[in-house]
C-alpha cells in the first residue's frame, strides 16, 4: 500500500530544493517506508522484502541529505551538512542504481498490484535520482538567487533547534558548511577543467554577492539569526552566539572566501556568453534534457523537441478559439 504525506516544509527548505522522496513519479510524492513500518501493523501487510528495502532507501536519502532530515524532525544527523565532493558524488550513484537493481531483482508476479506500484515507484526514484548525479552540475552550478550561500541563511532559521543538544550538533554542521563550499570550489575548478561552466551573467553576480558577504559584520550575519532552544538561560544563549559567530569566522566565511575566489579567478575567466545559458550548449546537453523531462515528468517516449511541439499546437489552436470569440 502507497500512503501519501503532506509536502513538507523545506526541501532542503521549501524556498530551497524539492525534497528527494521516495516516489517523485507522476503519482505523487509517496513515502515507501510508510507502507511497511509504519503501517502493516495496522492490517496492511506488506512484502517483507520490499518493506526493508523501502526503509533502507528512505534511510540512505535522510543520511545523504542531512538538512533534509533535520528539516523533518530527525535530529541524528544534525551534525552533518551534505558534501558536494566528486567521491561523495559517485558513492552516491552507485548506492542508487544498487537500490534500483534489488527492487528489480524483485518478480512483480509475487507482489500484489500496490506493492507493484510500490516497487516501480523505487525504481524510478533511484534510477532518475543516479541520472540527475551524473549530469555532474556541481562542476558548473553557480546561482546568485539559488545558490547555496543565498539559500542557507533561510534554512538554518528553520532548522529545529529545540534543545540544548541540537544547539552543539548545529556547531559541528557549521564547520560542515564551510568544508562544503571548499568542496563546492574544487567542484567548480573540476568543470573549468573539462569545458563545462555557468554564463558570465550568474557568476558576475555570484562573486559580487559573496564580495558584499564577506565584507558584513559577523554579528550581523543572518546564519547567526537561528532558533535557540527553549531551555537556554541568557548566559547560554550567549555563550552559544558566540560559537556559533567564532565557526562563521573560522569555518564558514574561509570556505565562502574559497569558493568566490575560484568563481572569480578560474570560472569566470572561462564562462559561457550570456547568450549562451541553456545546458543545449553543453555537450551532454540534450542527454542532461531528456533525463530530467523523465525525473519531472515520467514520460520516456517523448524527446523535448516533441513537448515544445505539444505546447505550440496548444497555443495556435487557442489562436482560433480567440479569433471565434473575438468575431
Amino acid at each position: 500500500m502507497l500512503y501519501p504525506i503532506e509536502p513538507r516544509a523545506h526541501t532542503r527548505t521549501i524556498l530551497a530544493r524539492p525534497y528527494k522522496l521516495v516516489g517523485t513519479a507522476a503519482i505523487g510524492k509517496l513515502a515507501i517506508r510508510y507502507a511497511g513500518r509504519d503501517r502493516c501493523n495496522e492490517g496492511f501487510p506488506m512484502n517483507e522484502r520490499l518493506r526493508t528495502l523501502g526503509e533502507e532507501f528512505w534511510e540512505f536519502q535522510l543520511a545523504d541529505n542531512p538538512t533534509m532530515a533535520l528539516m523533518l524532525g530527525d535530529h541524528r544527523f544534525g551534525h552533518l551538512h551534505e558534501d558536494p565532493s566528486l567521491e561523495t558524488e559517485n558513492a552516491t550513484i552507485a548506492s542508487y542504481k544498487k537500490f534500483a537493481a534489488q527492487a528489480e531483482a524483485m518478480d512483480p508476479s509475487t507482489l500484489t498490484a500496490d506493492e507493484q506500484v510500490s516497487r516501480d515507484v523505487l525504481i524510478f526514484d533511484a534510477t532518475t535520482n543516479a541520472h540527475g548525479l551524473e549530469a555532474r552540475s556541481a562542476e558548473l552550478s553557480v546561482n546568485h538567487v539559488i545558490g547555496e550561500q543565498s539559500m542557507l541563511p533561510t534554512e538554518m532559521q528553520q532548522l529545529p533547534i529545540a534543545k540544548p543538544e541540537h544547539a552543539e550538533a548545529l556547531l559541528e554542521k557549521y564547520e560542515g558548511i564551510g568544508r562544503y563550499f571548499v568542496e563546492a570550489a574544487a567542484r567548480l575548478a573540476q568543470g573549468v577543467e573539462k569545458g563545462r561552466t555557468p554564463i558570465g551573467l550568474h557568476a558576475g553576480k555570484t562573486v559580487e554577492q559573496l564580495d558584499e558577504i564577506l565584507t558584513s559584520p559577523i554579528e550581523s550575519d543572518p546564519m547567526l539569526a537561528v532558533r535557540v532552544p527553549k531551555d537556554f538561560s541568557d548566559d547560554d544563549t550567549t555563550r552559544w552566539k558566540t560559537d556559533l559567530a567564532s565557526a562563521l569566522a573560522d569555518h564558514i566565511r574561509p570556505g565562502l572566501k574559497t569558493y568566490r575566489d575560484v568563481i572569480a579567478d578560474k570560472v569566470l575567466p572561462e564562462a559561457r556568453p550570456d547568450d549562451r545559458p541553456g545546458i543545449c550548449w553543453l555537450d551532454d546537453g540534450d542527454n542532461i534534457y531528456q533525463n530530467a523531462i523523465r525525473k519531472h515528468t515520467s514520460l520516456t517516449h517523448l524527446t523535448a523537441e516533441e513537448i515544445h511541439q505539444i505546447g505550440l499546437d496548444a497555443i495556435a489552436r487557442l489562436d482560433e478559439e480567440y479569433k471565434e470569440l473575438g468575431a
